[in-house]
C-alpha cells in the first residue's frame, strides 16, 4: 500500500529486504547519491523508522509521530481509523495473512532447504487463482518473492534465528463495504497459502 501511496503522491519509494540495517543503510545510501530526505522506514515483521534521528527501529518515535497525527486529526474532527478508511477507499483494502512452520532439528533444516529449492527451480505463474506479475529470487537474503496482478506480494523466507520457514502473503481488495473485502480477501489468502504449502512440499 505504501508503495501505490508514494506512486501517487510522487514520493520516492524503495525495496529492501528484512531488517533495519538494510532500511537504514539503503536509506543513507540514496540520501548521499540522490540528496534525498528519509522520511518513514518499516519491515513487515513490524517496525519503524521515522526521520533520521534513530537510523534503527525506533518504537518511541513511531509512536510520537502517530500521537501528532492523532492530535492533529482530532483537531480536524477526525480519527486514525476514519483516516484507514479513506486511505483504503482510495488506494484498496491489503490484507494480509502469514504462516510460519517451525521444522525443528537436522530434518527439519533440510526439509526447509528443500522447500525452498523447490519453489526456485518451479518458480509459479499461478499462486491459488492469482496471476503472478514477476517473481524475485533475493539469493542475498534467501527470500523468494512473487509479485502479484492485483499489486499484492508474497514472500517466503526461512527464519535468520529459528528452526522456521515463513509465507508473508497480500492480496489487494476493493474497499466497497468492510465486511465483504475482508471475506473475500481472507478466501483469497487462504487458497495462496494452500497452494504454497503443496507447491513446496510442506503441505
Amino acid at each position: 500500500m505504501l508503495s501505490k501511496m508514494a506512486s501517487t503522491l510522487g514520493v520516492r519509494y524503495l525495496d529492501t529486504l528484512t531488517g533495519f540495517k538494510w532500511i537504514a543503510n539503503e536509506a543513507m545510501r540514496v540520501e548521499a547519491e540522490e540528496g534525498v530526505r528519509f522520511v518513514f522506514g518499516y519491515e513487515e515483521a513490524l517496525g519503524y523508522a521515522v526521520g533520521t534521528v534513530v537510523r534503527d527501529k525506533d518504537g518511541i518515535g513511531a509512536g510520537l509521530a502517530l500521537a501528532e497525527m492523532a492530535a492533529e486529526l482530532r483537531a480536524r474532527g477526525l480519527t486514525i481509523l476514519d483516516t484507514l478508511k479513506e486511505l483504503r477507499r482510495r488506494y484498496g483494502y491489503y490484507a494480509s495473512r502469514q504462516r510460519n512452520l517451525t521444522l525443528e532439528g537436522v530434518d527439519g533444516a533440510r526439509r526447509i532447504e528443500e522447500a525452498m529449492d523447490r519453489l526456485r527451480r518451479e518458480p509459479r505463474r499461478r499462486l491459488g487463482d492469482e496471476p503472478v506479475r514477476s517473481f524475485h529470487d533475493r539469493r542475498d537474503g534467501n527470500v523468494l518473492v512473487y509479485d502479484l496482478e492485483d499489486g499484492g506480494r508474497v514472500a517466503v523466507r526461512p527464519s535468520g534465528t529459528e528452526p522456521k520457514i515463513k509465507f508473508y502473503l497480500e492480496v489487494v481488495e476493493p474497499y466497497d463495504t468492510p465486511e465483504e473485502a475482508q471475506e473475500r480477501a481472507g478466501s483469497r489468502l487462504l487458497a495462496i497459502e494452500n497452494d504454497l504449502l503443496a507447491a513446496s512440499g510442506l503441505a
